[in-house]
């Protein structure tokens, strides 16, 4: 399907990622030149998967055309995950070879694999055609198109395989009924590591569109998003509701911004239509907003779109239905314990059948409705979805488990402002040596044990200490009894806690509060945002009450570069972004050595570098 786009046409620009803009003639010609290269190691069609380490992208985007032209499939690795965890999913998929950016092979414990710089390819390849064009691979529908990791309730994360028959009946229902059917500039959102980044480019390759690729830091800045989409002329983007929330509390109408806007879709997360996202469709007449479900074992398998005036849209509910079965896919509701069909409006476990479905998934709790949609009500097993993200909470307790300290943990998602926070609790093993020799807190060593294994995004939130769990009659740990988090400071900042010394401090310590849901003064000048139990969720949250408060256009990235604390985040302000200020933090601006941190005494939160939860 892409050769034939690319022989109508050629000199169409396909792919546009930061300086980097190839046609569909050179995109094609650099798939080749990585398929043949991968033919050259040894990678046999069909029975081989290819490894990808190349972050977001150029060479990301065409070593997944690249690796399925040689009819293999690929591996996504994302380079932000821990080097511990790449191994496991390395040792899991056994990739014959792996494509790697030079960047990113020192993040790769790559003993014993093969590894293949892009680099070089992509310089060679996108100056002309290539020497060498592989020969089409038979046709085998039933062969692997990828491998995508989730986490895993054994404590391991988990290989959907999904075939190229789930994705190439995707891709035809999009352009047949989708309302996906013509050429658009698509935005590539999506990790390589979430499924939703096949539809990116596929959608956009195979009916003329241009695919438009983004860095890491603008994909987390929504204010910088909104102006890159406007001004892009992105007409389509998926992303999950926690994004589009976030967008669209930074949209406002009178900047007459995304007017080429023609179409969203959202998966990953149930969708909730929002006062501020209803807001920014309606500020973009015509817009279409297609709400999309399926596990990671299914991509996509019902849909429901939402078309005409957003208004009219909540009059159901400002929780859309999931929709009906896309072509070629049938659904079952059934209880859960006789596997027989149940009748429209009572709940049951949704079975999914037909062409998208791997092998092996898990059921979700659904009911049909009268229209023939349908409703989605929750997980049935312990599996959550945080910030997009499928997480089984058994793989993030059985890496608590193993830790010396800890005799019993509990993970749960919990609703914090309308979205998902993982919240782990413990009980502490009291004979364990490390209680009683370590001055660090024993929060702040299971926390750093769990950066070091899993990716940001699957660290709690919070951890919270409790001398025994609450039990049901039957003696299981009552879940919904666990207590909410508790929004104090954490321990392990310490005891100290230093107050705001001038005017743009104490506004930013208000504007810490708020976000974190901590009280006023429970925030120190000095304390990192992500100790004290931020994300990049609630970073963007961040960024944009700054903007607003005070009027300092800055983004995440250069507030967080060095240090995520409000003394650093002020001295920025003073230094890069004019507002009021006051004449004493004029002269504190100028100060070189502002005051020593109080958390200082603890080498290990001293040692440890900024990070950023997904």
């Amino acid at each position: 399907m892409f050769d034939q786009q690319a022989a109508r046409t050629p000199d169409k620009v396909a792919l546009e990622c930061g300086s980097d803009v190839l046609s569909y003639s050179q995109l094609q010609a650099v798939s080749h030149s990585i398929a043949h290269e991968l033919r050259i190691t040894g990678v046999q069609p069909y029975i081989d998967s290819v490894g990808i380490c190349c972050g977001r992208s150029t060479a990301a985007y065409v070593s997944v055309l690249g690796t399925l032209r040689a009819g293999a499939a690929y591996v996504p690795l994302d380079p932000s995950y821990p080097s511990d965890r790449l191994r496991v999913m390395m040792e899991d998929s056994s990739p014959a070879v792996i494509l790697v950016l030079e960047a990113y092979e020192d993040k790769l414990q790559a003993d014993g694999f093969t590894l293949l710089r892009v680099d070089g390819i992509l310089r060679i390849s996108t100056a002309a055609q290539p020497a060498t064009t592989v020969a089409d691979v038979p046709y085998n529908l039933d062969a692997p198109a990828y491998i995508i990791f989730t986490s895993g309730s054994t404590g391991r994360p988990k290989g959907v395989v999904q075939s190229l028959r789930c994705l190439y009946n995707l891709i035809c229902w999009q352009l047949g009924n989708g309302g996906l059917g013509h050429a658009c500039r698509t935005l590539q959102f999506a990790p390589l590591s979430f499924d939703v980044h096949f539809q990116e480019l596929f959608s956009a390759w195979v009916n003329g569109g241009s695919l438009v690729g983004i860095d890491e830091s603008l994909r987390r800045d929504p204010p910088r998003l909104l102006q890159f989409i406007s001004e892009q002329r992105i007409e389509r983007i998926f992303a999950p509701f926690v994004a589009l929330q976030h967008v669209s509390e930074n949209f406002f109408p009178e900047d007459k911004l995304l007017l080429h806007l023609k179409q969203v879709i959202t998966a990953g997360e149930q969708l909730q239509l929002t006062p501020s996202l209803l807001q920014l469709l309606a500020a973009v007449p015509g817009c279409e907003l297609h709400n999309h479900y399926g596990p990671s074992e299914t991509h996509v398998c019902t849909w429901h779109p939402l078309l005409g005036d957003p208004e009219g849209w909540v009059q159901r509910g400002a929780l859309p239905p999931i929709g009906k079965p896309i072509a070629n896919t049938r659904a079952y509701v059934v209880d859960p314990t006789s596997l027989q069909l149940v009748p429209i409006g009572i709940p049951g476990e949704l079975l999914i059948g037909g062409a998208c479905v791997a092998i092996g998934y898990k059921g979700d709790l659904v009911r049909w409705l009268p229209d023939g949609g349908l409703e989605f009500l929750g997980r049935i097993d312990g599996q959550v979805k945080v910030r997009g993200h499928r997480i089984e909470v058994g793989e993030i307790e059985a890496a608590l488990g193993r830790h010396p300290l800890v005799r019993r943990v509990v993970v749960i998602a919990r609703d914090v402002s309308g979205i998902k926070e993982l919240v782990a609790y413990v009980v502490l093993n009291r004979s364990s040596q490390l209680a009683g020799t370590t001055e660090v807190p024993p929060t702040s060593l299971l926390r750093d044990h769990l950066r070091n294994i899993f990716p940001d995004y699957m660290v709690p939130s919070s951890i919270m200490v409790l001398e025994a769990f609450p039990l049901t009659p039957s003696g299981k740990v009552d879940r919904k009894a666990l207590p909410e988090p508790d929004r104090e400071r954490p321990d392990e900042l310490g005891n100290a806690l230093a107050g705001p010394r001038n005017d743009v401090e104490r506004r930013l310590c208000a504007v810490w509060a708020e976000v974190l849901k901590l009280p006023a003064d429970k925030v120190g000048v000095f304390d990192s945002f992500f100790e004290l139990g931020g994300h990049s969720i609630a970073a963007m949250r961040l960024i944009s009450r700054v903007r607003h408060e005070l009027g300092a256009n800055i983004s995440i990235g250069a507030v967080f570069a060095s240090e995520p604390t409000i003394a650093a985040l002020a001295k920025h302000i003073a230094s890069n972004c004019p507002v009021e200020l006051s004449s004493e933090l004029e002269i504190q601006a100028q100060e070189t050595d502002v005051a020593v941190s109080p958390r200082a005494r603890s080498p290990a939160i001293q040692a440890r570098a900024p990070c950023m939860r997904m």
